[in-house]
């Protein structure tokens, strides 16, 4: 395994009908977010391989359908928080200088006017519009993957870019020392913008676990519910949650 991608590919090729998301009580197989990867990644195809794409979705399917989509096409995924201000996704873009911008229509409304001078691509059309069976894996180890800003806490946030290299090398590492397991069933609450539930999804990848999504880490009675449904293994929180 070299690439983020290759993670997909290895669960798809081990256990194509393996639930690996469960999302709004719906299940969802490694085959089916592979096949919506790949329409993600038929759109976006045409653009410059490492230019960067932003993507701005709440934890979802089509959150991890578009992300995985646009590794497999060779961008830098730029992910962004639906949180985010006005003033702070401003600033981002300006920084990251996307090429094409994927969202919802109500989060693209976020944008600044002015300063677009990329494609906005609305997520349910890409994700329907192609459907392809064999595609061609252009992300590189040494790429980078994705781009994820600090919070800004104490400073202007600043973005952070990954390697494919480097993030597999973490996840490799987490996966050995926490002992996660191909029948895990992961609840997570936390958000895809941050670095600490991105990496929940690059383990579940990793090992070909499933993952229940949850669109935030305060409703603890909806995650105690998932956590008996679906007899979860294993439990991704920040202290707040817990």
């Amino acid at each position: 395994m070299n690439t983020i991608p290759d993670l997909l590919q290895n669960s798809v090729h081990d256990n194509s009908k393996k639930t690996a998301v469960i999302s709004n009580e719906e299940e969802y197989s490694y085959k089916e977010i592979d096949d919506l990867s790949s329409s993600v990644y038929a759109n976006i195809l045409r653009y410059p391989k490492n230019s960067v794409v932003s993507l701005m979705l709440e934890n979802s399917l089509e959150f991890i359908a578009s992300y995985l989509g646009i590794l497999k096409a060779g961008k830098i995924a730029h992910i962004i928080s639906p949180n985010i201000s006005k003033e702070n996704l401003t600033e981002q873009i300006k920084s990251a200088n996307p090429i094409c911008f994927i969202s919802s229509k109500d989060y693209a409304s976020k944008l600044n006017s002015e300063l677009i001078n990329f494609d906005v691509l609305e997520v349910k059309e890409i994700l329907s519009k192609y459907m392809i069976k064999d595609i061609d894996d252009y992300s590189n180890p040494d790429d980078f993957a994705y781009l994820i800003y600090t919070s800004g806490t104490t400073s202007k946030p600043k973005g952070i870019g990954i390697t494919h290299k480097k993030s597999l090398f973490i996840t490799n590492n987490i996966v050995n020392i926490l002992g996660y397991k191909n029948s895990d069933i992961e609840v997570l609450p936390l958000p895809f913008s941050h670095s600490f539930g991105l990496g929940c999804l690059h383990t579940a990848l990793f090992v070909g676990s499933t993952i229940i999504l949850h669109k935030n880490a305060i409703d603890v009675e909806n995650i105690l519910n998932s956590i008996t449904r679906y007899h979860a293994t294993t439990l991704a929180a920040v202290p707040a949650t817990l």
